[in-house]
């Protein structure tokens, strides 16, 4: 789900390809957190829903919101992509673009979630998610070189990421950069407070 970005925050392009940060790196570890929760943006029960006061449906562009269900799920704040929708454009939760509100997260989970913007990616946020802030990273990148894409970080080997991404339902994460050339973005899911 694109998501606009502030004129400061966007990044410098380089031919067609966007700068970011590498989708592996950091410290290495091995940690899996609780992933019991997962979710398909193309699920028939909310696929069709749309998002906010526009046309756009979950199954063409909630991979945001998915992704973020997924998190809000495994931290305790029970949820699914339809009813973390109905809940965001009951509440203000989308721009008039359809566009994730961050700040609504707080109140549609009734204060249970929140979620950490950072001004940069940086490998150093994804793992401090992971392990200081008993979050989940989402990160952002652009799928086919154009279009914004956010998936969800559940755990980490070596120095690879895994991730479940609201796309494609596998029975295992995946591997970040397996799908992603850069990261463009990160914000930490997690528990409030």
């Amino acid at each position: 789900m694109p998501e606009p970005e502030p004129e400061a925050l966007k990044l410098p392009r380089v031919g067609s390809d966007p700068l970011g940060i590498r989708p592996s790196g950091g410290t290495e570890m091995s940690l899996r957190l609780t992933d019991a929760h997962v979710f398909a943006q193309r699920d028939p029960k909310w696929e069709n829903q749309t998002m906010g006061a526009t046309d756009d449906r979950v199954g063409d562009y909630g991979c945001t919101l998915t992704a973020l269900a997924m998190a809000a799920s495994n931290l305790g704040a029970p949820t699914d992509p339809g009813a973390l929708n109905t809940a965001l454009s009951a509440n203000g939760g989308y721009t008039d673009r359809g566009w994730l509100i961050w700040g609504a997260v707080p109140k549609v989970t009734q204060g249970q979630i929140e979620v950490v913007f950072h001004d940069e990616p940086s490998h150093a946020a994804i793992d401090a998610c992971l392990t200081t802030e008993d979050g989940y990273p989402l990160v952002k990148f652009m799928l086919g070189g154009q279009i914004q894409h956010w998936v969800v970080v559940v755990g980490k080997e070596r120095r690879s990421w895994l991730i479940r991404d609201p796309l494609l339902m596998t029975d295992a994460p995946l591997v970040l950069e397996a799908r992603a050339p850069k990261i463009r973005a990160v914000r930490c899911v997690r528990r409030a407070g």
